[in-house]
């Protein structure tokens, strides 16, 4: 991103904290008794198998039990929709947050979806919740055409919720620029080796 755009991003972010009280602390010390992932058919494990989604590679992974709130086709403003009831009603002392490629393919400006992923972070930290956000695995083939702003995105996610409190988990990282043999024929959803990319990166958060 150029050196305006940050800037502009971060006037805007900075005002929207300002009105709804701003971020917290780090919360990373807590511990792990059980996680809700949210976020959208990525999350949800769109054409995988029964167990072969994130969350539950997740579960695996750390031996505690892990919710699937994944909505497929869902953007960073349903997040924002649905984020407190989940918490209210499951009760989690972790949530991993990853949205951003509907966001993508939608048109949803950068700042827009910055701002939802930070109500997002707010939302989870005030109700004594860990927020985890991951970046967003790459679009490829066919989809690359969205690729530009998923890049714009995974540039700023890093700042944005480290800034108010959150983890970041580079669950794009493994992709590469690629896809690195990680997703499905979709060239947009990951195949099961990629799932447990996700999930390995979440857990290395948690």
């Amino acid at each position: 991103m150029t050196m305006t755009f940050n800037v502009f991003l971060y006037g805007i972010i900075t005002l929207f904290l300002s009105a709804c009280g701003g971020g917290g602390g780090d919360r990373g010390g807590s511990s792990v008794t059980s996680v809700v992932c949210i976020g959208d058919s990525i999350t949800a494990g769109s054409r995988l198998s029964g167990g072969q989604a994130y969350p539950s590679q997740l579960s695996a992974m750390i031996g505690v039990p892990v919710i699937n709130a994944g909505v497929p086709g869902q953007t960073s403003a349903g997040g924002v929709g649905r984020i407190s009831s989940l918490i209210d009603n499951t009760k989690p002392s972790h949530i991993c947050i990853l949205y951003g490629s509907n966001d993508a393919i939608q048109d949803v400006a950068p700042t827009v979806t910055f701002i939802n992923i930070v109500a997002m972070v707010n939302t989870a930290i005030a109700k004594g919740v860990v927020p985890v956000v991951g970046t967003i695995p790459p679009m490829i083939g066919e989809r690359a055409i969205f690729q530009p702003r998923v890049n714009q995105l995974n540039d700023g996610i890093p700042g944005v919720v480290s800034d108010n409190g959150g983890k970041v988990a580079d669950s794009a990282g493994p992709f590469g620029s690629d896809g690195s043999g990680l997703l499905q024929s979709d060239n947009l959803h990951p195949n099961a080796s990629g799932a447990i990319a996700i999930a390995t990166a979440f857990a290395n958060q948690l």
